[in-house]
């Protein structure tokens, strides 16, 4: 019952963490994506998380999404946002592109301040999913992620990561139809007087 309280909760949000998916398994000095349900037609955040043995400064990657999931923009920037988690943003700067489909972004602090801890978010991904997305599973990729570490040393290079993004099912009735073949149906004027 515990179970379906919480699904039901959570899909009332937007976005949940996939249950299924078992970051035990995700090597050290790693970056990898949380798995994620989404509604098509609506905005979700996506939270993109680090894995590492050793203290990191310095991150870079560059991510695609399946076609109908966009990233929107304000004020011309992507809305790839730094998370509090296990930095801090007045002090951490992340810098982020997009050329032909594909995504970079480069994570870097100007005082050689390196990432908190050891597992956790560190930056996330808002992404608008278009109404004529069909519900289903789509993958969300990160390739040739560089993890640099406090002594300029790369500790993971061309790394890659697919994470999934289930597109739920409408929640709702799309459509009522009745079926009145071979039934009476008592009619009535305005006046309420049975025609």
């Amino acid at each position: 019952m515990k179970k379906l309280i919480f699904a039901f909760a959570t899909m009332l949000t937007g976005i949940t963490p996939a249950i299924a998916q078992d970051i035990t398994t995700i090597p050290d000095n790693t970056l990898y994506v949380l798995d994620a349900t989404v509604k098509a037609g609506e905005r979700s955040t996506l939270s993109v998380q680090m894995k590492n043995s050793v203290e990191i400064l310095t991150m870079g990657t560059y991510f695609t999404l399946p076609e109908g999931f966009t990233v929107p923009q304000e004020d011309g920037s992507y809305l790839i946002d730094i998370s509090e988690e296990r930095t801090n943003y007045k002090k951490h700067t992340l810098a982020s592109n997009l050329k032909d489909g594909e995504y970079r972004v480069i994570y870097y602090h100007s005082k050689n301040v390196p990432f908190s801890g050891n597992e956790g978010e560190v930056f996330t991904i808002t992404v608008d999913v278009a109404e004529t997305v069909a519900p289903g599973e789509y993958e969300v990729k990160l390739f040739n992620t560089e993890l640099v570490d406090s002594k300029n040393a790369i500790v993971s290079q061309n790394g890659t990561y697919t994470g999934k993004i289930t597109v739920a099912d409408p929640t709702g009735v799309n459509e009522a139809v009745a079926d009145v073949a071979g039934m009476e149906v008592e009619i009535y004027d305005t006046n309420g007087q049975k025609l």
